[in-house]
């Protein structure tokens, strides 16, 4: 995964007042968290990070370029926490964990479906249960996505947690008996549409008279 560079500010003042200035300015707060820096609140361009979060998911590597002081410092980050409005649903604020890149690091990976299933070629609908798996590995490791391939799935077939394949160095800690996709057999109406409709007819139409 390419790491992305963000700007940071180390962040004076607390309360609905600083929120309202950083939203005027295009910004939110933050909070950087880790060994090398301890817990700083800090303020970040508002767009910045949501192009972060739609290029590499929530679980992206970010260099952080630190401003306080009159001095930048940088420092290797990922997105540990994203919060969001819960009716607006625009960004609201982030926790950056600071870490080190020859440690291992947990955080959340986003699952892609690739190939076709014999199954929804018949008509099945394939339905993907889980979207994102935890992992462990180092930061400079972690992949943007990983591929779940789903062409040897027929009608009533499922691939659980166990059967996903990760890159080298990349341990899951998902529980492996959780179900990722499932292929379900169509609905009786999509084979027999023409019965289903006959049936319909019959439970609409009143009994005849005696």
């Amino acid at each position: 995964m390419a790491t992305e560079h963000l700007d940071v500010v180390v962040r004076e003042g607390r309360g609905r007042s600083c929120r309202n200035r950083l939203r005027a300015e295009g910004k939110i707060p933050a909070v950087v968290y880790g060994r090398a820096v301890g817990s700083l609140p800090v303020e970040v361009e508002t767009r910045a990070v949501e192009r972060l979060i739609d290029r590499h998911g929530a679980g992206g590597l970010v260099e952080l370029g630190l401003k306080g002081g009159g001095r930048v410092k940088k420092y290797h980050a990922i997105i540990k926490d994203i919060q969001y409005h819960p009716i607006k649903r625009h960004l609201q604020h982030v926790d950056f964990q600071q870490i080190s890149l020859k440690e291992d690091v947990t955080t959340h990976v986003p699952l892609r479906l690739v190939g076709e299933a014999p199954g929804a070629k018949k008509g099945g609908v394939v339905e993907q249960h889980l979207r994102q798996v935890e992992v462990s590995c180092l930061p400079t490791r972690i992949p943007e996505a990983i591929d779940v391939d789903i062409s040897g799935l027929d009608l009533g077939e499922s691939l659980h947690v166990k059967d996903v394949n990760v890159p080298e160095g990349v341990r899951l800690l998902t529980d492996e008996e959780i179900s990722v996709v499932s292929i379900s057999a169509p609905r009786r109406e999509a084979l027999e549409p023409e019965a289903a409709e006959a049936e319909e007819k019959a439970a609409e139409t009143p009994p005849a008279e005696e």
